[in-house]
């Protein structure tokens, strides 16, 4: 009897989330809805979007933290500013590609930002692609600014697996 009330609510909770290929959660994301996170650039959000906040952005680091379901995939993580309405999007800077061979947690330590960027309102883009040819996209609203990096907390926040599967 358990068993016919656990597995379709098993498959209810994995249709819901079949469309879910990873999550960021450091900086706060603008939004995330895994039915739209295929739509460019921010997975359905607009870039212009700064209601759920401001990341400050250390020109000299910040960690970048996401939740993967994809046990392989290639990454872009990109600056790009937010008054860019351009489809190509000419102001998009490319500060990290990498790839990826485990599902959950990754942190990167300590990414680096864009010191001619320093007081611009700018959005961090984290391009998702797969072995099957989807891609999907999220962004923060960042912003640059002077002084030193934080601390990175990689290594120490539970949950996050630095570098884990991680190839460049």
């Amino acid at each position: 009897m358990l068993v016919k009330l656990i597995a379709p609510a098993l498959l209810a909770f994995s249709a819901l989330n079949a469309d879910a290929r990873f999550i960021v959660t450091t900086p706060q994301p603008i939004g995330s809805d895994p039915q739209r996170q295929r739509e460019a650039p921010c997975g359905g959000f607009q870039m212009g979007d700064r209601s759920r906040g401001v990341t400050e952005w250390p020109v000299s680091g910040i960690d970048v933290a996401w939740d993967s379901a994809n046990a392989t995939a290639g990454w872009q993580v990109s600056a790009v500013l937010a008054n860019d309405t351009s489809c190509t999007l000419t102001s998009k800077t490319n500060l990290r590609t990498l790839y990826t061979h485990a599902t959950g947690p990754f942190c990167l330590p300590s990414v680096g930002g864009l010191p001619e960027w320093v007081g611009l309102d700018a959005v961090l883009q984290i391009q998702q692609w797969t072995g099957d040819g989807d891609y999907f996209f999220s962004c923060s609203a960042i912003k640059f600014v002077d002084g030193p990096a934080p601390p990175s907390t990689c290594n120490t926040n539970p949950g996050k697996s630095p570098c884990a599967g991680y190839e460049d």
